[in-house]
């Protein structure tokens, strides 16, 4: 129930007839800001099962005629990121620990 002065509403309809604004829930009150995920990081890294950041090395996009056999074949696989390198990527994203 939300008090105002003198006035006492007990449905979030009364107050809010277009819905309950962003960043309130009726029940719990003012929530935190939620934080936004860095889109051109999430298309690049992910997370493994215990948390370590994979990424996928550059380099593949076009020219494979002048790269070396051992070039491409050692960049078909994921690679682990180091922790001092994943320190600066995990910040960017914050939901997917």
């Amino acid at each position: 129930m939300i008090e105002f002065s003198n006035l006492s509403i007990s449905s979030p309809n009364l107050l809010w007839p277009a819905g309950q604004p962003s960043g309130y829930n009726f029940n719990k009150g003012v929530l935190m800001p939620k934080l936004k995920t860095k889109s051109s990081v999430k298309k690049r890294f992910s997370r493994t099962g215990s948390g370590k950041i994979k990424f996928k090395p550059a380099g593949k996009r076009h020219g494979m005629s002048k790269r070396t056999n051992k070039f491409i074949r050692n960049t078909k696989r994921s690679s682990i990121m180091s922790p001092g390198d994943s320190a600066l990527i995990d910040h960017m994203l914050p939901y997917n620990k």
